[in-house]
Parts: C-alpha cells; structure tokens; sequence
C-alpha cells in the first residue's frame, strides 16, 4: 500500500543508493544494440549547481532515459570543468593564497577542486540525473590534456589550427583574460571630455569628445564620417597630438555616428571593439599604452605608473591648462565590466595577446 505523503528523504537516498550500487546505467559494448552517445557538457567545479545546471541537466537526463526505454545503448558520461576563474577566485578570496605563490596556489586549486566534485556529484545524484559515473572525467586529468593536444595537433596537420596577435577582453584585477560570456555592460555616470587636437599644419582643429582621454598616448586616427560637412576639407588632414607630439592621420568611415559628440572620434589601440575593426580595416599601427595590471606604460609618458583612472584626471587637467580641453559634460554611459564574477565587477581592457586560433567556417 502507498503511504498517503511522499517522503523523498525517505524514499530517493534508498532509489539512488540502488541505481549506485547496482550500476543500473552502465555502458557496456553490446552489439545487439544500437548506441547512442551522449557528449555532456562538464560545468565549472563552483562547488555546487545552480538552477541552471538543474535545468539543462534534467533535459540531458530525459533524452537518456528515453532513449534507454526505447532500446538503446546509452553511453551517458558526466565530467567536470577543472579550469577557470571560479577556482582562482575562491583560492585567492577564501583562502588567502596569491598567485605570487605558485605551488602553494597550485596545490590549494586542486584540492579545492577535488572538494568541488564531491559536493556536485552528490548534486547531481540527489536530483536523479542517471550519468555512468564510471565514466566521470574532469578536464585536469593527464589523459583529457593529452586529448585536447592531440586533437589541436590533428588541426595543426589538417592546416586548421594557426596562431595570431589579437584583443582580448583583460581583467586587469583577476589578472586574466576572459570569455565574452563573462563581461558585460554595465550604465554608468561618468564625464565625456572634449578635446581640441591641433592639425600638424598649423590650420586649426580637430574637436574629439571621448570618455578615456588617458588613451591619448595609444592614438592612431581620427575619424570622421565622410557626409559630415563640418569635417570635409580636414579628411587627409593630420593631428598632432597634444602632450605626446605625434602626428595621426584624419580618415573618414561611415561607422562613425555625427550626432555623439562632436562627430570626430579618435581610434586608440584599443578603447573598444570599434577600435579593433578600424586597426583591422585601415592596418593601423598597434600602440598598447596600459599594462595587465591596469596601469599605465612607458608609452603614457609622464603618467606611467599611475592607474588608468588616475591618468584619465591628470590628462584632463593637463589638456586644459594647455587650452585644449573645453569642455567636461556629465553623461550616462555603457562600461565594459567582469560582471560573471560580482566581487571584481573592474572595468575591462583590450590587451593584444598571441594566441591558437581554429578555422571553424573551413
């Protein structure tokens, strides 16, 4: 007899210890069914699933359960993602250990991970989720690396696999960088500061509106759109650019918006991601003037050392005792944050690095 209230602490540990004990969804080779290979996706070893997993997980679960009743041999493996910032982020801010310290670093990662697993297992197991769980992999095993090399060296042979300098989005804080998924735009008040820039032969000037005018050492253009009547006889034209005496080209490009601003934007290596097309599509030279960890270079002058947001104030205050600066308005605007992580949450920059790309269009 049924008892009238389902106990699920009394009646689940009792199914999901059997299922366990039992090895009731084990892949074994069998010829006289058809397999059916499931490639799960492994989550990052958080410490626990969020409801997002839940959900995803069960969909994932329902298909091998289906398709087990139907006839099928399930190969249903589950893994874990070893790698990443959760990790770093819980080693550095719970226990205290710095990156300074590799090994120690190092070592607490792994530990902390292995902890990880074992709770989301556990998750997973409590919610029902039927994965073999002889086939459990994790993405720091010797044996996945040795894989994910092979794989990149089957690219390499096929000539899909090459290497090249690109942007990519850096966390000057965590000290890493990261996936598109992992930042995100953040509305903000901030200042948006226009700056007179003085044609190199002596004509007048060019009046730019930005809002990082600590970027002024990395400038390489200023564009304008090629309608805009205010800007016609300046296209072809040079600035020369105050503080840091270079000369830059004025080009026209109709991805400039006329009505922010003043209608001329300068292109710094790199403010944005308009600023990496540009770069890309007039072959622009490449000047990196902030360092990974957020301060400035030796390409900033006389402001290197000082934090970008410190640079940003003393350029601002050096343009104007020059006359240059005209103007300071109060805007809402969008930044570019580490917003997947809410204890960084730093403004991101777009820092050049080597590295592998796949030709996946091929």
């Amino acid at each position: 007899m049924l008892p009238k209230n389902y106990d699920p602490n009394e009646i689940e540990p009792k199914w999901q210890k059997f299922w366990l004990d039992e090895k009731i969804y084990k892949y074994e080779l069998d010829e006289k069914r058809p397999s059916y290979a499931i490639d799960t996706p492994p989550p990052f070893t958080s410490g626990t699933l969020h409801l997002g997993h839940v959900l995803s997980h069960t969909w994932i679960d329902i298909i091998a359960r289906y398709k087990r009743m139907t006839g099928y041999n399930v190969l249903f493996p589950q893994g874990f993602d070893n790698h990443g910032l959760p990790t770093e982020l819980k080693v550095e801010k719970e226990f205290g250990i710095s990156k300074d310290q590799p090994e120690k670093f190092l070592q607490k990662c792994i530990e902390w991970t292995w902890q990880a697993i074992e709770a989301m297992r556990n998750q997973f197991i409590r919610i029902g989720y039927s994965a073999d769980w002889d086939l459990e992999y994790h993405t720091m095993d010797d044996w996945y690396k040795a894989a994910v090399q092979k794989s990149l060296i089957e690219f390499y042979k096929k000539g899909l696999l090459y290497q090249a300098e690109h942007p990519v989005y850096w966390c000057p804080r965590c000290r890493t960088s990261l996936a598109k998924a992992e930042v995100g735009y953040v509305e903000e008040e901030g200042y948006l500061y226009y700056i007179k820039l003085p044609l190199a032969d002596g004509s007048g000037y060019v009046p730019i509106a930005t809002t990082r005018p600590e970027l002024m050492p990395a400038c390489v253009a200023v564009f304008v759109h090629p309608d805009d009547e205010r800007y016609k006889d300046v296209v072809g034209k040079k600035v020369k650019l105050p503080i840091f005496e270079r000369e830059v080209p004025v080009l026209a490009d109709e991805d400039v918006d006329p009505s922010f601003g003043t209608g001329a934007v300068y292109n710094c290596t790199y403010g944005d991601e308009q600023d990496v097309v540009w770069q890309k599509r007039y072959n622009l030279p490449v000047i990196i003037a902030i360092n990974e960890d957020g301060t400035m270079n030796e390409r900033a002058g006389p402001y290197a050392g000082l934090k970008t947001e410190e640079a940003r104030k003393k350029i601002a205050e050096d343009l104007e005792k020059m006359g240059l600066l005209y103007k300071k308005e109060k805007i809402k605007h969008r930044v570019l944050r580490h917003t997947e992580r809410s204890s960084c949450m730093a403004p991101i920059e777009l820092l050049p690095k080597k590295q592998w790309f796949i030709k996946v269009k091929d």
